[in-house]
């Protein structure tokens, strides 16, 4: 039976692994987001974009930050909260934390308000 026992994080990276396989063959980033379960079967959202392009959330975020100055570079380390994370981009639908960052040492993605990220101190790698 599927349920949330089931070992949804080893099936994703198992199959994103296999994606990655056939991304490669045709020029294609490939991975599998969302999981959602029922009771004897479940869906996946598989995400595939060109090795190289930028996501819609990279696009945003160099948008808003030729606004505004006092943002960050893209994919720059800064430290937040005496953490280190790394800007990946801008979430367009989201008006309270439209910036999302990932956390240099876990990898995890999270999300910050704009204030948090303006007042940011710059980390060099």
């Amino acid at each position: 039976m599927i349920d949330q026992n089931f070992n949804f994080k080893g099936f994703r990276k198992d199959a994103n692994a296999a994606l990655e396989s056939v991304g490669k063959k045709y020029g294609l980033k490939i991975q599998l987001t969302n999981i959602t379960y029922e009771q004897t079967s479940f869906r996946c959202t598989m995400k595939a974009q060109e090795v190289g392009s930028k996501t819609p959330e990279e696009l945003k975020y160099e948008l808003e930050q030729r606004y505004d100055k006092s943002l960050p570079k893209l994919h720059e380390v800064v430290l937040i909260g005496g953490k280190a994370y790394r800007i990946d981009g801008w979430k367009k639908r989201a008006s309270k934390l439209p910036i999302l960052a990932t956390e240099v040492l876990t990898a995890k993605q999270y999300v910050f308000p704009v204030f948090s990220v303006r007042r940011h101190v710059k980390i060099t790698v």
